[in-house]
């Protein structure tokens, strides 16, 4: 993980990076080679920056840049700016594991001409269409958006925002980037129709109190979001989301406030619990429930001191047991050990009970924030030390706990996804742990490996893989509900679709259409999907073809899931896929066409007999006949050109029954003879004379005589005799229209 100003430096590059793609994208389409080079570079600088720091947030908050949780000034980025708050977007999250396809979406989305936008209804209504994979769009604030002309359009009426303004402070609002991160810090999503400033104060202290207690809730960043939520209102605002007993000076720090709520809340918080159980089989479990928010609290505002104080208050105030406050103690005195003793006892530990392991996250968390990472995997390592003992002493908790230490360990970039999968594939390898502990053990590989291919670490991927495969492959039924769920679930879609990428921009190196092989295999339906969904989207030649042969690695599953794709609803995939079913060398291709012939849309006929033509099967010709009475416009002219072409008898069965069929329309009698008066006579004879007897007294009649008239001159005279030896009136009458015509 990158420190402050490692991060920092290289974010701003890429911003500025990101500024020249979307301005040449605001010239020529993205498509474009003049800006695909821009929007590559500018790609490659932000998965380099993904890999050595997890997930990258950028955006424009009161004039300032957002990088992750860095406020900062970025000259001569106005552009970038005015592209962002233009289109109603305050802050961009780039998640790890984002491709290539995904990011030029969104740098379509940013060079949207603005008169498109307000021809939508305006930025919001604009902004409500898109939804991106691995990317995630904060909306513009309040007071914050900005018009063609690059003005800021006040949200409020005048005298509203003149008040907002407090002596020499101007309070421009609460940003809504930070309003997401305080909700996402208790793991809920921003509540919509939200009204002013003291709505938004009723919902502060239901959101500590979430992000406290639940184990996925972030209290550091509910903290950091609160700070900054609490310094875009007036102070009589923010004092109002206090009860009153423990409310803060009005002239304290946003900081100060922050940490203020944080620790009310968690205190009434505490107060309520033990009031509910005051004593009992239960009391014991509340007790660690408590002391675990408590800490919480601690960690995230760094007051030790002030919290002790409180406790002792209000362990007095209402009663609690003298053991209850001596632990709660204990813990606030852990929490405020300086980290390198943390760290020391920590290592000395054999085997973590549940307060250690909850003291052993805690300290991670900590390490991690600071960019401590050797420090933090050394820690985490040592944890798996477990894995070492003999099956039965292993615990299912112990397991349980590892996939906790994994949520935390893969919040950011570290090394450590490399020595747990190392130690989880050997442990699986020996097969010590069975039943419902192997069960865990796979899961943990299933989760390591996701981690994994978030940040484009695919030989991690691909042991874990192959070491799951294995234990597959010793006994499927015992296996089907672990391991093979497993394998199914291992590459997410995005990691796969980065790694083809990968594969696609250096196609020489000849392990990754191996690599590309086995995860096909493992993901089934959903891979060979990922890849279909890339090649109808490829532009160039060489990499369509790339993928193609990608796809056909994976043997009849490919062709399987592409047959699927000709039931879609939409056109263009049954398009698509009929052309990939010819290029795959489908063995049933004709028989997998031959109702989509019949599809209403004429650009999917179009492509079904370009895939059936160029299949080069000798039955082509009576495919193609089969379908005429289905096709229409270009695609039905191109049907009968194809079968002139073929000159196969025994599609003139096929053609007389289309003949026959439209004898009301002379033009499509017209090409219908051409075609079969293609053939030799002696094969078409019988087809003529039957064609002939039914459009007597037809308006037809006469183009399919005029038609033969033209024809070659040994099929003209064969008919004309077979039509003077006739004794059926119209056949006569040929013979007689021939005569004349002599």
């Amino acid at each position: 993980m990158l420190n402050q100003k490692q991060f920092k430096a290289r974010a701003q590059r890429f911003a500025r990076e990101l500024q020249i793609a979307v301005r040449t994208a605001e010239m020529l389409p993205v498509e474009h080679t003049v800006t695909a080079r821009p929007i590559k570079q500018s790609f490659d600088s932000l998965t380099a920056l993904q890999r050595d720091n997890g997930d990258v947030t950028l955006g424009f908050v009161n004039n300032r840049v957002m990088l992750n949780r860095l406020l900062t000034t970025i000259p001569k980025l106005s552009e970038l700016e005015n592209s962002f708050l233009k289109r109603g977007i305050g802050a961009v999250r780039f998640k790890a594991g984002l491709t290539f396809r995904q990011y030029t979406r969104l740098i379509s989305l940013l060079a949207v001409p603005l008169k498109t936008v307000e021809a939508q209804g305006g930025a919001k209504k604009f902004l409500a269409q898109y939804s991106f994979d691995g990317i995630h769009l904060f909306p513009v604030s309040a007071n914050q958006g900005r018009t063609t002309g690059g003005d800021t359009v006040i949200d409020m009426d005048e005298e509203a925002f003149l008040l907002s303004r407090d002596g020499a402070s101007t309070h421009l609002g609460i940003s809504s980037e930070w309003l997401a991160m305080f909700f996402e810090s208790a793991n809920l999503e921003t509540p919509s129709g939200m009204g002013g400033p003291a709505d938004i104060m009723r919902r502060i202290t239901p959101t500590i109190e979430a992000a406290l207690v639940k184990n996925e809730g972030n209290p550091q960043q509910a903290y950091l979001a609160l700070a900054e939520i609490l310094r875009g209102v007036t102070p009589d605002v923010a004092m109002s989301a206090f009860s009153g007993r423990h409310a803060p000076s009005s002239s304290a720090k946003p900081e100060e406030m922050a940490a203020e709520l944080m620790e009310e809340t968690a205190m009434r918080w505490a107060a309520k619990q033990f009031a509910s159980i005051p004593g009992g089989a239960d009391a014991y479990v509340v007790e660690g429930e408590v002391i675990r928010v408590l800490a919480r609290s601690l960690q995230a505002t760094r007051m030790a001191a002030g919290l002790a104080a409180k406790l002792a208050v209000m362990f007095e105030e209402y009663g609690f047991p003298k053991h209850t406050h001596e632990k709660v103690q204990e813990e606030l005195q852990w929490v405020a050990t300086a980290p390198e003793e943390k760290h020391q006892q920590l290592l000395k530990v054999e085997r973590f009970g549940h307060l250690e392991f909850r003291r052993l996250l805690d300290h991670l968390r900590e390490q991690l924030g600071k960019a401590n990472i050797a420090e933090a995997t050394a820690l985490a390592i040592h944890y798996l030390k477990f894995l070492d003992r003999a099956a039965h002493e292993i615990q299912p908790e112990e397991l349980s706990r590892t996939g906790d230490l994994l949520q935390v360990m893969e919040s950011v970039r570290t090394d450590f996804a490399r020595p747990i999968a190392e130690r989880l594939v050997e442990t699986l390898q020996c097969e010590k742990l069975q039943g419902f502990r192997h069960f865990q053990l796979i899961n943990l590989l299933a989760q390591v490996g996701k981690s994994a291919g978030c940040y484009e670490e695919f030989d991690i991927v691909q042991m874990v893989g192959v070491a799951i495969e294995q234990s597959l492959g010793r006994d499927q039924a015992a296996h089907s509900n672990c391991c093979f769920k497993a394998l199914r679930e291992l590459v997410a879609p995005n990691a796969l679709e980065r790694f083809v990428e990968r594969y696609l921009q250096n196609k020489n190196d000849p392990a990754l259409p191996r690599n590309i092989a086995s995860m096909l295999r493992w993901t089934g339906a959903y891979g060979i999907g990922t890849l279909l969904s890339l090649r109808e989207g490829e532009k160039a030649s060489g990499s369509r073809m790339a993928l193609i042969r990608l796809i056909s690695r994976s043997g009849n599953m490919g062709v399987d899931v592409t047959r699927e794709r000709l039931h879609d609803e939409r056109w263009y995939v049954v398009r698509n896929a009929c052309t990939i079913l010819a290029e795959l060398n489908d063995p049933e291709l004709l028989e997998h066409l031959l109702p989509v012939l019949a599809h209403p849309d004429v650009r999917v006929q179009k492509a079904a007999i370009n895939a059936i033509v160029n299949s080069r099967s000798p039955e082509r010709g009576q495919a193609l006949a089969a379908g005429l009475e289905y096709l229409r416009d270009e695609a039905l002219l191109q049907a009968l050109d194809e079968i002139a072409f073929l000159k196969d008898p025994a599609t003139a069965p096929e053609l007389e029954k289309f003949i026959r069929s439209n004898s009301a329309q002379t033009r499509l009698v017209e090409k219908g003879f051409q075609v079969l008066l293609v053939f030799p006579v002696e094969q078409i004879a019988e087809n003529v004379v039957r064609i002939i007897t039914e459009l007597s007294g037809n308006p037809a009649f006469e183009t399919a005589v005029a038609t033969i008239k033209r024809s070659r001159p040994e099929i003209r005279e064969s008919l004309m005799k077979i039509a003077g030896d006739s004794k059926q009136p119209a056949l006569r009458s040929l013979s007689a229209s021939a005569g004349k015509s002599k």
